[in-house]
């Protein structure tokens, strides 16, 4: 499947990432780039982010933030968030 195929299906579906976290595995719905948009800003200023997609509210603290792509350990940088 090609890239923009894939862009497009990913932007137009449901999916259900994993963000594991000490504690064990959160599961979480999301569609939109609006949510991608959150977790970002709630890793970088430790923020309580509140999905209205499935609503529930959910707190990530920087240090057990996870990228809800790869699930790997977001590098966060609290020095440069351009304040």
């Amino acid at each position: 499947m090609n890239s923009a195929k894939l862009e497009k299906r990913e932007n137009n579906t449901i999916k259900t990432q994993n963000l594991r976290r000490r504690s064990g595995t959160v599961r979480i719905n999301f569609c939109t780039r609006r949510t991608k948009v959150a977790f970002k800003k709630c890793s970088k200023n430790n923020l309580q982010v509140t999905f209205k997609d499935i609503e529930k509210t959910y707190v990530f603290p920087p240090h057990e933030m996870y990228d809800p792509i790869t699930n790997e350990q977001q590098q966060t940088d609290l020095n440069n968030s351009g304040a």
